[in-house]
């Protein structure tokens, strides 16, 4: 039984999307003027606060993936 849900954690964390939050930020600040669009000020500090935490856990762990952190509170905020 413990063999299982290990496997079952293990294939639900590969399928986590991989993600570098700072390139997703620079994205999308090549977006803003293009479309015309605003972003409130506290979205664009948490944004690049975030970008710094996944740089910094990065250079501790180089397989760091803030998705696997991230996805399960997301999906359970959208459900």
């Amino acid at each position: 039984e413990t063999t299982t849900t290990t496997t079952v954690a293990t294939t639900t964390t590969t399928r986590v999307p991989k993600l570098k939050f700072d390139k997703l930020l620079d994205g999308l600040t090549r977006l803003i003027p293009r479309f015309k669009f605003r972003l409130p000020p506290y979205f664009i500090n948490n944004a690049r606060a975030l970008g710094t935490l996944e740089g910094t856990a990065r250079s501790l762990d180089p397989e760091f993936n803030v998705m696997t952190v991230l996805y399960p509170y997301a999906l359970n905020r959208l459900l």
